[in-house]
């Protein structure tokens, strides 16, 4: 009997999780089982195998990011920058968090980037398409900024959005250092200071 819509969003959910947190390398097809409660038919008639679903999770993973970030700009109750501020704490904490433990970093992209795009045409394909989205969203943010006064004048949204994306995924790969933790902090914060127009 084939698997509901529910069952299959749950299972690429929770795979989403494990790859975040072992990275794709280190985990395994029976860590995926474990994990999701699909036994390794289920997986591979349904995804294909670990690359197919770690494949779905990467979609997942960029849908829920820029949802994420287009519900916060919708319903913010400050400027776009205190917004952007505000939206950015989350990965940062999870990076300060990761930054002393065995933990991968939470990005799937930049996992996607390192351990298969590299010899992957398919995964690299999918890498640049969701940069492509994510530059986009985010320079959206960039350009309510810049009509409410909050982004720095002189500094165009585009330039913004990819000076934000790129800053993150370097602290992503910077947090392999146990000893990033301050550096994490301090980039993030005047990535954000150079930006804004306003006291964050």
């Amino acid at each position: 009997m084939g698997r509901s819509e529910i069952e299959i969003a749950k299972a690429i959910d929770i795979s989403m999780e494990i790859f975040k947190r072992d990275g794709y390398e280190r985990t395994g097809i029976d860590s995926l089982v474990e994990a999701t409660g699909l036994n390794r038919y289920a997986i591979y008639q349904q995804f294909g195998g670990k690359r197919e679903l770690f494949l779905a999770a990467l979609h997942r993973d960029h849908d829920l990011t820029i949802t994420e970030l287009t519900d916060r700009l919708e319903n913010r109750k400050t400027s776009a920058m205190a917004t952007l501020k505000e939206y950015m704490l989350g990965p940062l904490e999870d990076l300060v968090g990761a930054c002393c433990s065995s933990e991968m970093p939470g990005s799937l992209v930049c996992q996607a980037t390192f351990e298969l795009a590299p010899h992957d045409p398919v995964i690299a394909q999918s890498v640049k398409v969701f940069m492509d989205k994510k530059v986009s969203a985010m320079e959206k943010i960039f350009q309510i900024a810049q009509d409410d006064g909050s982004l720095r004048e002189g500094i165009m949204p585009k330039d913004a959005a990819l000076m934000v994306i790129t800053t993150m995924y370097g602290l992503t790969a910077l947090s392999q250092c146990a000893e990033s933790k301050h550096l994490l902090e301090a980039s993030m914060n005047s990535t954000l200071a150079i930006l804004s127009a306003e006291k964050l």
